[in-house]
């Protein structure tokens, strides 16, 4: 049983205990480098063994880039990607 690496998360990878999916920091040095300041943990580095569970990924998909922590909860600025935008916007003439 592992716990999740990011900061004061409690969520740990018992599979009986466990509400979410737990993956792997990536194995390419860019894009782990970016998990890794996106996470903000000073105080240690990932090993291979460090986990992420589900629940910082948009819609809990592993493709994404962890993004969604407390923190975020109440910025200034909002981001909508392109992708999206485009949906809303034929949403709203449709």
């Amino acid at each position: 049983m592992v716990q999740c690496f990011v900061p004061d998360c409690k969520h740990y990878s018992d599979k009986e205990q466990s509400k979410c999916f737990f993956t792997r920091f990536p194995k390419e040095k860019c894009q782990r480098n970016l998990w890794i300041q996106l996470i903000r943990r000073g105080d240690r580095s990932p090993t291979e063994t460090s986990l992420i569970c589900s629940c910082y990924f948009v819609d809990g998909d592993f493709r994404h880039n962890p993004t969604v922590f407390e923190r975020n909860e109440n910025t200034r600025f909002s981001f909508i990607s392109p992708e999206k935008k485009k949906e809303k916007e034929g949403i709203e003439k449709g």
